[in-house]
């Protein structure tokens, strides 16, 4: 049996509050509810595939048998077959673990409603200045339409 390093229970535990507040649960718990379920499933996947633990690993991190450990990863893809909304999550998760540029943590709706009217606004001034720049196109260019007309 070989044990998880130090540093690897750390990234563990990173990832397990990630996927903890993405869930607003905590994944640790011995819940058999659907939640708590798919967010285990979801930890034992990103663990399995990006960190290459063995199934006996990732049990002693969790607490459970590797049998069990199979059984969630092996259960994931139906999960996200039938609640398309988990491959979304999944992407925020590993994005926010992996610290990739431009991820956002988790957020309340409340703060998801200013955040998405904070990136509307930002577009909304980027469409403007597009459309200004197109009109100054436009202007500038009256000769090249009839040089082109003339051909």
């Amino acid at each position: 049996m070989t044990r998880v390093s130090k540093d690897r229970k750390k990234q563990i535990q990173h990832l397990i509050d990630i996927i903890g507040q993405a869930f607003d649960c905590n994944i640790k718990d011995p819940c058999r509810k659907e939640k708590y379920v798919a967010a285990r499933a979801m930890a034992y996947v990103i663990i399995r595939k990006f960190m290459g633990l063995s199934y006996e690993q990732i049990g002693l991190v969790f607490n459970k048998h590797h049998a069990t450990i199979m059984h969630g990863i092996n259960e994931w893809p139906y999960m996200v077959k039938y609640n398309k909304h988990l491959q979304e999550l999944y992407g925020e998760v590993y994005r926010s673990w992996a610290g990739v540029e431009g991820s956002k943590p988790f957020l309340t709706c409340e703060e998801k409603i200013v955040y998405l009217q904070e990136q509307i606004n930002l577009l909304t001034l980027q469409l403007a200045e597009a459309n200004n720049a197109l009109e100054q196109s436009k202007l500038n260019q009256p000769e090249t339409n009839e040089i082109i007309r003339g051909l």
